[in-house]
């Protein structure tokens, strides 16, 4: 059965014998969705979303994929010998150990630009 809709030109009809296809009711980037599951509705709209980024945009978030994929392959092939021994730690020790070392694996750059963002909260939090 296909969806009907009412205009006011259609005159004395019903909106029970006006029919509409589905192709006019429905427009815009969510047109075809009806057979589609939720990851494939979410992976068609980050590919709308990508494609509308400018080329600084796009390269931004390559290079923070690769960042983040280095980190991941980093820690997978280093998880117990970076923390050392942990037996003795409490949490609160285990957690200052384990920023000190994402910290410390930071570029150069990327640790001034902390350092940066740390100064400018402070200078915020200062004037309040």
């Amino acid at each position: 059965m296909s969806p009907t809709i009412a205009t006011p030109e259609v005159g004395n009809e019903t909106p029970s014998n006006v029919s509409v296809p589905c192709s006019t009711i429905v427009t815009g980037t969510l047109a075809n969705v009806t057979n589609l599951s939720a990851i494939e509705l979410r992976s068609r709209r980050d590919r709308e979303v990508y494609a509308s980024l400018s080329a600084e945009e796009k390269e931004a978030k390559l290079e923070k994929n690769r960042d983040y994929r280095q980190r991941k392959k980093e820690a997978a092939t280093s998880r117990t010998s970076t923390l050392g021994d942990i037996t003795n730690l409490t949490p609160v020790e285990l957690t200052r150990k384990r920023v000190r070392e994402r910290y410390a694996s930071l570029s150069a750059v990327k640790k001034e630009a902390r350092l940066q963002q740390m100064r400018e909260c402070y200078q915020q939090k200062k004037e309040y």
